[in-house]
């Protein structure tokens, strides 16, 4: 929700002055929570364009330019640049899905879409496996042309789930942790992983995965077109640079000030998609690639 909110706003601010499209399957999209956050990014709208009415005030009136002139967001506004859809069923998805096309056309200022979440009706309704696959693949793909044909960021929000081990070369190369019983025997393991499976994740450009460590919360991309490799010895070292520390408060989610090794990222993609453990989605990076999938 916080994506649909920021990308309404002037690029001075880290949006994309477009509207945004929100496909919720899960029926988690609160309105009350949506009206916080709208109301903060309208407060921070309002209050940068204070700031630029005075410093433009001092200037002479040939150096006065056209954002002068513009009027900050409002809640309403940015409510009313938000196309809502809720989908109860895969069909229902998969025909929106196909609708798409004519609706961009049909909207044209919309730079976003949402679907939250991407894979929940494919998880309850197929008993077959393969055709599952194969309407999901579907869905990527006809996605993945909408985002080339109309210059748009998707982003699909995945659910994930615990996977269980037996040995002990399955938990190595899953990553995750064991718990063994006196004999030496590995009882079990078990770590995160997609939901659908990790053929799901391929269909993705830019691949995001939120979650907690303690008592943070960060946001670790762990697949993004054009980043560049980084060099150095260590797991540790590469996942503390793709890592962002963020925290969720009323107005929405929020940064911190310093980013976990450094801030030196320089990654552009067109499409986005999200893999995420969280439903709180959005973080400055992610508006950060957004607003370089629209200058692309």
């Amino acid at each position: 929700m916080q994506l649909v909110v920021n990308v309404q706003l002037p690029p001075s601010l880290g949006g994309l002055s477009a509207q945004a499209m929100y496909i919720d399957s899960e029926g988690s999209f609160m309105t009350d929570r949506l009206i916080d956050m709208a109301t903060a990014a309208a407060q921070r709208a309002q209050h940068y364009h204070h700031q630029q009415q005075q410093h433009q005030q001092q200037q002479p009136p040939a150096a006065v330019g056209v954002a002068a002139s513009q009027q900050p967001c409002s809640v309403e506004s940015l409510l009313s640049g938000i196309l809502h859809f809720r989908v109860q069923h895969h069909m229902q998805q998969l025909a929106l899905v196909r609708s798409l096309d004519l609706l961009l056309q049909q909207h044209p200022q919309v730079a976003l879409i949402v679907l939250d979440s991407a894979t929940f009706h494919f998880r309850q309704a197929f008993p077959d496996a393969g055709q599952r696959a194969r309407l999901m693949t579907s869905m990527a793909q006809q996605l993945a042309a909408l985002a080339e044909q109309h210059g748009v960021a998707v982003v699909m929000m995945n659910q994930v789930v615990t996977r269980i081990a037996d040995t002990a070369s399955e938990t190595t190369a899953a990553g995750g942790s064991s718990s063994s019983s006196s004999s030496g025997f590995v009882t079990s393991a078990a770590w995160l992983a997609p939901a659908l499976g990790e053929g799901w994740g391929q269909a993705a450009s830019c691949r995001v995965a939120l979650f907690w460590e303690g008592s943070q919360r960060y946001a670790l991309l762990s697949k993004a077109k054009d980043v560049p490799l980084q060099l150095q010895p260590g797991q540790q070292q590469q996942r503390q640079r793709l890592c962002v520390p963020y925290s969720v408060s009323t107005a929405g989610l929020v940064e911190h000030e310093k980013m976990t090794g450094g801030s030196s990222m320089q990654w552009t993609t067109h499409s986005l998609f999200l893999c995420s453990s969280d439903t709180s989605v959005a973080m400055h990076m992610l508006l950060w690639l957004l607003r370089q999938a629209a200058l692309k």
